[in-house]
């Protein structure tokens, strides 16, 4: 891996995979292997996007279209950020992908017209040039047991609009995210699936050695 060249890798998949967790161990395992590291997030990754994504948070009813509007000009504001630092040579680790428009929006909150959700996922990928997109899945069941516990541990997720969803949209959460997968692939994206059930651990030396570190 160069670093003069930089590198994007993306972590995402549905609420209860341990994207951020993973994401966290990356970071920190490359720090110290000497690499210049810098973590950014799809949603709050900079100034206005910290905006826009307690906007997208507040527990109240909202159309598709909004929370679509909403992750574009977030997106678009992260894909600034990650071209400006890829062409320093840094290793750009961000948290989430533009696959969540296909995820959350096309499918979980059925937008009207799908199209939109999905050119708005090609307009975003090809913005951001991501060079590997970690992929987390795992059987519902264990992601349902991961989301209950964190709701039982964080008493503010309570008043969070993804959070208070119920289980049939996170059902469609996660069937989106296997569709935005393929759809990536289909534009050439390199994806990378990762199997989020074992231990923490296990699935950490899962990611180095498929993206090669």
């Amino acid at each position: 891996m160069s670093q003069k060249q930089g590198r994007v890798i993306a972590f995402d998949g549905p609420d209860g995979v341990g994207k951020s967790s993973q994401l966290k161990l990356l970071a920190n395992y490359l720090l110290g292997k000497g690499y210049k590291v810098f973590k950014t997030r799809s949603a709050g990754g900079t100034p206005i996007g910290v905006a826009l994504r307690a906007a997208s948070l507040l527990n109240v009813p909202r159309q598709p279209e909004t929370d679509l509007y909403i992750s574009l000009a977030g997106q678009t504001d992260v894909g600034y950020q990650i071209k400006n630092r890829k062409s320093t040579g840094e290793i750009i680790l961000v948290d989430r992908s533009p696959l969540t428009i296909i995820a959350y929006q096309v499918f979980a909150s059925n937008l009207p017209i799908p199209k939109q959700g999905y050119d708005a996922c090609e307009k975003m990928l090809k913005l951001w040039s991501i060079d590997d997109l970690i992929v987390f899945d795992a059987p519902e069941s264990i992601l349902k047991g991961r989301r209950d516990k964190r709701k039982q541990e964080d008493k503010s997720a309570a008043n969070n609009y993804f959070e208070r969803q119920n289980d049939n949209y996170h059902k469609q959460t996660q069937a989106g995210y296997r569709e935005a997968t393929k759809f990536a692939q289909k534009l050439g994206v390199n994806t990378v699936k990762i199997d989020a059930s074992p231990t923490i651990d296990i699935i950490q030396d899962d990611i180095r050695n498929k993206l090669g570190l």
